[in-house]
C-alpha cells in the first residue's frame, strides 16, 4: 500500500523548504503583534484602575513594551536589509503610498510569492479576490472571504486602493494588481420601508 502511494507522488513536483529568514521574520511579526496586544490591554488597565501605585505600574509597564516593540521593529529592519532579495521587494513594497516599513515586512513575511505569482492568486491570498457563490443554473452573489481578517494585508490593500484612486493596486514585486472589493450595491426600494 505504500509503494502505491509513493508511486502516486512521484508526479509530484519538489516543494522547497521555508527560507530561514522567512521563518525569523515571521516570528518577529507574531512577537510584535503580541506585544501590542499586551500594550494595548495595560493601556486600558491604566485607564480603569483607581489607585495611584496601579496606574504607575501599568504605565510603567507600557513604556517597557514600547521599548520592546521598537526593538522587534528594528531586528525586522535588520533582518530584511540583510537579504538582498527581501531588501529588494521591501523597496518596491514601500514605494506604494501608505505602505511602510513593518507592513512591507508583513506583506514579504506572510506572502513571499509576491512577485511569482499571478493577479489572481495574490488577491486570494490575502483574502481581497471576490468569489462567485455559483451553483449549477443559480448565480448568487460575488463575495470576499479568506483571511481578509488580517490586518496588515487588507489595511495594505485599502491604503493603497485610498491612495490611487483606482479600483486595482499594483501590490506585488511584480505589478499585479489586487482587484477592487466588490461593491453591493443598494436600490433605493430596498431601503424603504
Amino acid at each position: 500500500m505504500l509503494q502505491r502511494y509513493g508511486q502516486a507522488l512521484t508526479d509530484l513536483a519538489p516543494v522547497a523548504p521555508q527560507d530561514a529568514c522567512i521563518a525569523q521574520l515571521q516570528d518577529l511579526m507574531v512577537t510584535r503583534d503580541r506585544l501590542i496586544d499586551g500594550r494595548t490591554a495595560l493601556k486600558l488597565v491604566s485607564q480603569s484602575v483607581i489607585t495611584p501605585m496601579a496606574v504607575t505600574r501599568a504605565k510603567s509597564a507600557v513604556e517597557s513594551l514600547k521599548e520592546q516593540i521598537t526593538g522587534i521593529e528594528e531586528d525586522i529592519k535588520i533582518l530584511i536589509e540583510g537579504s538582498d532579495d527581501h531588501a529588494q521587494a521591501s523597496a518596491i513594497l514601500t514605494s506604494i503610498t501608505g505602505v511602510g516599513p513593518i507592513t512591507a515586512a508583513a506583506l514579504i513575511a506572510w506572502m513571499p510569492e509576491l512577485g511569482t505569482i499571478g493577479n489572481r492568486q495574490a488577491a486570494a491570498l490575502p483574502g481581497v479576490a471576490p468569489y462567485a457563490r455559483d451553483s449549477g443554473t443559480s448565480s448568487g452573489n460575488r463575495h470576499v472571504r479568506g483571511a481578509a481578517d488580517d490586518r496588515a494585508m487588507l489595511s495594505t490593500w485599502l491604503r493603497c486602493r485610498q491612495s490611487t484612486g483606482t479600483q486595482t493596486c499594483a501590490a506585488s514585486p511584480n505589478g499585479s494588481a489586487m482587484p477592487a472589493r466588490p461593491t453591493r450595491r443598494v436600490s433605493s426600494r430596498s431601503c424603504a420601508n
